[in-house]
């Protein structure tokens, strides 16, 4: 696949897409419960979130014992989830320290 563009990138507004680009690639092979168990956003929309990255051809699934179904980056999600890292560092670095 090729590098995706700024214009692919579009759908990033939702930030709940993105945390779960960034999720499954901290956690390859998370199941579907771990990633809609986690804080934040309604459940509802974590499962379009993953829907539409699945659609988009970012992630895919893989069957698990019983009913049970794995996420994994694709090619475009790895390159699209290194572009967010970069991203997520170069603001870290722009941000003034906090105070504890």
């Amino acid at each position: 696949m090729s590098e995706p563009l700024i214009s692919d990138l579009a759908f990033l507004e939702k930030s709940c897409m993105m945390f779960a680009l960034r999720y499954i690639e901290a956690h390859p092979g998370a199941t579907q419960s771990e990633i809609l168990s986690t804080e934040g956003t309604r459940i509802s929309s974590k499962q379009r979130s993953l829907m539409e990255l699945e659609r988009l051809g970012m992630i895919r699934r893989e069957p698990g014992r019983g009913n049970c179904v794995h996420y994994y980056l694709n090619d475009s999600g790895r390159k699209t989830a290194e572009i967010l890292d970069a991203i997520a560092e170069i603001l870290a670095r722009r941000m003034p320290p906090t105070e504890d």
